[in-house]
Protein backbone atom coordinates (compact mmCIF):
# COMPACT_ATOMS: atom_id res chain seq x y z
CA UNK A 1 0.00 0.00 0.00
CA UNK A 2 2.91 2.45 0.82
CA UNK A 3 4.20 1.63 -2.60
CA UNK A 4 1.08 2.27 -4.29
CA UNK A 5 0.93 5.37 -2.28
CA UNK A 6 4.36 6.85 -3.20
CA UNK A 7 3.86 5.21 -6.96
CA UNK A 8 0.54 7.91 -7.17
CA UNK A 9 2.04 10.64 -5.50
CA UNK A 10 5.06 10.85 -7.86
CA UNK A 11 2.83 10.06 -10.85
CA UNK A 12 0.68 13.47 -9.86
CA UNK A 13 4.02 15.19 -9.05
CA UNK A 14 5.17 14.40 -12.65
CA UNK A 15 1.59 14.98 -13.63
CA UNK A 16 1.27 18.67 -12.37
CA UNK A 17 4.77 19.49 -13.42
CA UNK A 18 4.57 18.62 -17.05
CA UNK A 19 1.00 20.53 -16.41
CA UNK A 20 2.82 23.64 -15.04
CA UNK A 21 5.07 23.74 -17.54
CA UNK A 22 2.81 23.62 -20.71
CA UNK A 23 0.24 25.78 -19.11
CA UNK A 24 3.08 28.58 -18.30
CA UNK A 25 3.84 28.28 -22.22
CA UNK A 26 0.20 29.25 -23.34
CA UNK A 27 0.17 31.76 -20.98
CA UNK A 28 3.06 33.83 -23.16
CA UNK A 29 0.28 35.58 -24.67
CA UNK A 30 2.17 38.30 -26.29
CA UNK A 31 5.05 37.45 -28.91
CA UNK A 32 7.08 40.28 -31.02
CA UNK A 33 8.70 39.78 -34.38
CA UNK A 34 10.37 40.92 -37.17
CA UNK A 35 10.98 39.59 -40.46
CA UNK A 36 13.18 39.67 -43.87
CA UNK A 37 11.11 38.60 -46.58
CA UNK A 38 10.84 38.81 -50.52
CA UNK A 39 8.86 40.34 -53.13
CA UNK A 40 6.24 41.78 -51.10
CA UNK A 41 2.62 42.49 -52.93
CA UNK A 42 2.99 46.31 -53.48
CA UNK A 43 6.77 45.27 -55.02
CA UNK A 44 5.15 43.30 -57.68
CA UNK A 45 3.18 45.75 -58.86
CA UNK A 46 6.07 48.39 -59.37
CA UNK A 47 8.32 46.24 -61.05
CA UNK A 48 6.24 47.09 -64.10
CA UNK A 49 7.00 50.78 -66.38
CA UNK A 50 3.47 51.14 -65.96
CA UNK A 51 3.35 51.53 -62.62
CA UNK A 52 6.01 54.91 -62.89
CA UNK A 53 4.03 57.88 -63.84
CA UNK A 54 5.46 59.16 -67.30
CA UNK A 55 7.18 61.96 -67.28
CA UNK A 56 8.93 64.03 -70.24
CA UNK A 57 12.84 64.92 -69.73
CA UNK A 58 13.95 68.33 -69.03
CA UNK A 59 15.86 70.59 -71.14
CA UNK A 60 18.47 70.89 -68.64
CA UNK A 61 18.70 66.99 -68.82
CA UNK A 62 18.74 66.87 -72.71
CA UNK A 63 21.08 69.76 -72.71
CA UNK A 64 23.48 67.86 -69.99
CA UNK A 65 23.40 64.52 -72.19
CA UNK A 66 24.49 66.94 -75.54
CA UNK A 67 21.49 65.73 -76.96
CA UNK A 68 20.21 68.84 -78.26
CA UNK A 69 20.53 67.99 -81.66
CA UNK A 70 17.93 65.02 -81.32
CA UNK A 71 14.67 63.77 -80.67
CA UNK A 72 13.81 62.57 -77.53
CA UNK A 73 10.87 60.71 -76.02
CA UNK A 74 9.26 59.78 -72.38
CA UNK A 75 11.80 58.04 -69.98
CA UNK A 76 11.05 54.65 -71.14
CA UNK A 77 12.64 52.18 -70.62
CA UNK A 78 13.88 52.11 -67.40
CA UNK A 79 16.98 50.49 -66.19
CA UNK A 80 16.72 46.94 -64.12
CA UNK A 81 15.24 47.41 -60.79
CA UNK A 82 17.23 47.27 -57.55
CA UNK A 83 14.97 45.97 -54.37
CA UNK A 84 15.70 46.95 -50.83
CA UNK A 85 15.13 44.72 -48.14
CA UNK A 86 12.02 44.15 -47.23
CA UNK A 87 11.45 44.11 -43.80
CA UNK A 88 8.28 44.02 -41.28
CA UNK A 89 7.95 43.74 -37.25
CA UNK A 90 4.96 42.19 -35.50
CA UNK A 91 3.14 41.76 -33.02
CA UNK A 92 0.29 39.37 -31.76
CA UNK A 93 -1.73 38.89 -28.51
CA UNK A 94 -2.80 35.38 -27.81
CA UNK A 95 -6.95 35.72 -27.12
CA UNK A 96 -6.82 31.56 -26.53
CA UNK A 97 -4.81 28.57 -27.99
CA UNK A 98 -5.77 29.27 -31.51
CA UNK A 99 -6.87 32.75 -32.36
CA UNK A 100 -4.30 35.86 -32.21
CA UNK A 101 -4.60 39.14 -32.85
CA UNK A 102 -2.30 41.98 -33.89
CA UNK A 103 -0.48 42.93 -37.28
CA UNK A 104 3.01 43.88 -38.82
CA UNK A 105 4.41 47.45 -40.24
CA UNK A 106 6.11 46.69 -43.07
CA UNK A 107 8.62 48.86 -45.13
CA UNK A 108 9.96 47.90 -48.93
CA UNK A 109 11.38 49.76 -51.63
CA UNK A 110 13.03 49.68 -55.19
CA UNK A 111 14.84 51.83 -57.34
CA UNK A 112 15.45 51.87 -61.33
CA UNK A 113 17.55 54.14 -63.38
CA UNK A 114 16.08 56.73 -65.81
CA UNK A 115 16.87 56.64 -69.02
CA UNK A 116 17.05 58.89 -71.76
CA UNK A 117 16.03 57.31 -74.85
CA UNK A 118 17.34 59.29 -78.85
CA UNK A 119 17.72 58.80 -82.26
CA UNK A 120 21.08 58.98 -83.47
CA UNK A 121 22.48 60.66 -87.00
CA UNK A 122 22.12 56.91 -87.98
CA UNK A 123 18.42 56.92 -87.12
CA UNK A 124 19.00 54.30 -84.56
CA UNK A 125 17.50 54.01 -81.02
CA UNK A 126 19.95 54.69 -78.29
CA UNK A 127 20.03 55.83 -74.45
CA UNK A 128 21.66 57.50 -71.76
CA UNK A 129 20.84 57.45 -67.75
CA UNK A 130 20.25 60.84 -66.84
CA UNK A 131 18.60 60.12 -63.20
CA UNK A 132 16.81 57.63 -61.20
CA UNK A 133 13.27 56.78 -60.41
CA UNK A 134 12.21 55.66 -56.83
CA UNK A 135 9.55 53.43 -54.90
CA UNK A 136 9.23 53.38 -51.11
CA UNK A 137 6.06 51.68 -49.11
CA UNK A 138 4.64 51.64 -45.68
CA UNK A 139 2.08 50.08 -44.56
CA UNK A 140 0.29 49.16 -40.98
CA UNK A 141 -1.32 46.11 -41.25
CA UNK A 142 -4.31 44.77 -38.46
CA UNK A 143 -4.32 40.32 -38.72
CA UNK A 144 -5.90 37.64 -37.22
CA UNK A 145 -3.71 34.62 -36.58
CA UNK A 146 -4.87 31.09 -36.70
CA UNK A 147 -2.53 28.34 -34.67
CA UNK A 148 -3.31 25.24 -36.39
CA UNK A 149 -0.74 23.42 -34.43
CA UNK A 150 0.28 24.60 -31.33
CA UNK A 151 3.23 22.61 -29.35
CA UNK A 152 6.29 23.79 -26.98
CA UNK A 153 8.66 23.19 -29.57
CA UNK A 154 6.92 23.67 -33.26
CA UNK A 155 3.83 25.18 -34.36
CA UNK A 156 2.46 25.84 -37.68
CA UNK A 157 -0.52 28.85 -38.48
CA UNK A 158 -1.77 31.02 -41.26
CA UNK A 159 -2.85 34.76 -41.05
CA UNK A 160 -5.34 37.20 -42.88
CA UNK A 161 -6.19 41.19 -42.82
CA UNK A 162 -5.95 44.32 -44.61
CA UNK A 163 -4.04 46.68 -44.56
CA UNK A 164 -3.54 50.11 -45.52
CA UNK A 165 -0.34 51.75 -47.30
CA UNK A 166 1.32 54.36 -48.21
CA UNK A 167 3.61 54.08 -51.99
CA UNK A 168 5.42 57.14 -52.60
CA UNK A 169 7.30 58.11 -55.73
CA UNK A 170 10.29 59.80 -56.63
CA UNK A 171 12.08 60.50 -60.09
CA UNK A 172 15.05 62.59 -60.04
CA UNK A 173 17.11 64.25 -63.03
CA UNK A 174 20.68 63.87 -61.97
CA UNK A 175 21.37 67.84 -63.31
CA UNK A 176 20.93 69.99 -60.79
CA UNK A 177 18.21 72.30 -62.44
CA UNK A 178 16.30 68.71 -64.11
CA UNK A 179 13.06 67.17 -62.92
CA UNK A 180 12.36 66.52 -59.67
CA UNK A 181 8.83 63.99 -59.51
CA UNK A 182 7.34 63.46 -56.36
CA UNK A 183 4.01 61.61 -55.75
CA UNK A 184 2.27 59.61 -52.71
CA UNK A 185 -0.74 57.42 -52.84
CA UNK A 186 -2.84 55.82 -50.49
CA UNK A 187 -3.45 52.10 -51.00
CA UNK A 188 -4.87 49.15 -49.36
CA UNK A 189 -3.23 45.79 -49.26
CA UNK A 190 -4.94 42.51 -48.61
CA UNK A 191 -2.70 40.53 -46.98
CA UNK A 192 -2.88 36.45 -46.56
CA UNK A 193 -0.66 33.86 -45.39
CA UNK A 194 -1.36 30.38 -46.53
CA UNK A 195 1.25 28.43 -43.96
CA UNK A 196 3.31 29.54 -41.79
CA UNK A 197 5.99 27.64 -39.52
CA UNK A 198 7.90 28.36 -36.11
CA UNK A 199 10.38 26.76 -34.02
CA UNK A 200 12.64 26.62 -30.93
CA UNK A 201 12.25 27.35 -27.43
CA UNK A 202 8.69 27.75 -25.78
CA UNK A 203 10.09 32.18 -25.73
CA UNK A 204 12.34 32.31 -28.58
CA UNK A 205 11.59 30.94 -32.14
CA UNK A 206 12.48 31.47 -35.52
CA UNK A 207 9.71 30.98 -38.05
CA UNK A 208 8.90 30.92 -42.24
CA UNK A 209 6.11 31.74 -43.72
CA UNK A 210 4.57 31.49 -47.41
CA UNK A 211 1.81 33.83 -48.83
CA UNK A 212 0.78 37.14 -50.10
CA UNK A 213 1.17 40.42 -47.89
CA UNK A 214 3.51 43.39 -47.97
CA UNK A 215 5.82 41.02 -45.68
CA UNK A 216 6.46 39.13 -48.85
CA UNK A 217 5.50 36.22 -50.45
CA UNK A 218 8.12 33.78 -48.97
CA UNK A 219 9.56 35.43 -45.34
CA UNK A 220 11.97 34.68 -42.60
CA UNK A 221 11.75 35.96 -39.01
CA UNK A 222 12.17 35.21 -35.34
CA UNK A 223 10.52 36.05 -32.58
CA UNK A 224 9.90 36.61 -29.04
CA UNK A 225 6.99 35.42 -26.80
CA UNK A 226 6.48 36.92 -23.54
Amino acid sequence: MRKFTTLVISFLTFSTSIFAQSHKYYDTKHEIGVTIGTLASTQIGSMNDSQLTDISPSAAAIKAAGLESYDTNSYSPYGPTTYLPNISIEYYYHVNKVIGIGGFLAFNGNKRDMHLTYLDKYEAWQSKKTGVARFYNFSLTPSIRFDYLRKKNFGMYGKTGIGVGIMYESQKEDVKEGVDFNDATLVFIPSITLLGMEAGSPKLRVFTEIGFSDQGILLLGGKYRF
